[in-house]
């Protein structure tokens, strides 16, 4: 809210949010015209996640213009001497890790402006982690029994959140544990997990990678399915012939026996 007896001031419109400022009427420091010094803080956007860039904008009297405005964190300076655009404002852009900041704006005036030099205000945001979206690619995805299979889990982080995630995943199959607590090794604005396995049993398996999440990025999951054929055997009763050479037709074989059955009988014929 703004303070008795100040103009309403407000950030401005389109994206800019005013969900958090936080305004001050700065004791004892007055206009020449009697009207006090109004400034405020800004944050857009007001929900920032990891990764994501924020600006602080510090909004001033009209006759701060030309001056300079300093922003720091505790005793970090986050942006040195900005200048005071033409409508009184000065801006920082910044990318802030997981978690509250609370960034004091200090003003640097002219000499026409003195009622503002020195002149300080304050406002916190919260960073939240970035959301994530995990996906998940079996190679082979027709596998044999006992067949070796490749899972990659590839964690992504989504827009407007950036930064390669942290953490593990973890493949199972059902209720089977596969590989636990795998490291994700990071990308750029992603991160892979990789397990291999042979066993997994025949049919349909419905496969899982859990990524863990982080402080800073938030839990995702995703399925994919293998199917596993069982090993062929050799037909029972299959001779040799059978099992990679046809030999010759049945009927030539057939033949091929009656002559010599023909043979036999005539050479005991000569010798009776």
């Amino acid at each position: 809210s703004t303070p008795d007896g100040a103009g309403g001031g407000g950030g401005s419109a389109g994206s800019t949010s005013t969900a958090n400022p936080v305004h001050f009427l700065q004791g004892g420091n007055v206009a020449a015209d009697g009207s006090a010094a109004l400034l405020w803080l800004t944050w857009s956007p007001a929900a920032p996640v990891v990764g994501q860039p924020v600006t602080l904008t510090s909004h001033m009297p009209a006759d701060s213009v030309g001056g300079h405005e300093t922003f720091t964190e505790d005793a970090t300076t986050l942006c040195a001497s900005v200048l005071v655009a033409a409508d009184g404002s000065a801006s920082c852009t910044l990318v802030l890790p997981l978690g509250p900041h609370t960034v004091t704006g200090t003003m640097a005036a002219l000499p026409a402006a003195a009622h503002c030099d020195g002149l300080t205000e304050t406002s916190t945001v919260v960073v939240s982690p970035a959301a994530t979206a995990t996906a998940l690619l079996a190679a082979p995805s027709t596998s044999t029994q006992g067949q070796t299979v490749t899972l990659v889990a590839t964690v992504s982080t989504l827009s407007p959140g950036a930064g390669a995630p942290d953490g593990t995943v973890t493949f199972s199959d059902g209720g089977t544990v596969l590989c636990s607590a795998v490291p994700v090794a990071a990308g750029t604005n992603l991160a892979t997990a990789t397990c291999s396995t042979s066993a997994l049993p025949v049919g349909t398996d419905y496969l899982l990678a859990a990524y863990s999440g982080s402080p800073s990025f938030v839990v995702s999951a995703a399925t994919t399915t293998v199917t596993v054929n069982p090993i062929a055997l050799p037909r029972a009763g299959a001779g040799p012939q059978q099992q990679g050479n046809p030999g010759a037709p049945s009927w030539v074989l057939l033949f091929a026996g009656a002559l010599v059955v023909t043979a036999l009988c005539l050479g005991a014929r000569r010798h009776n």
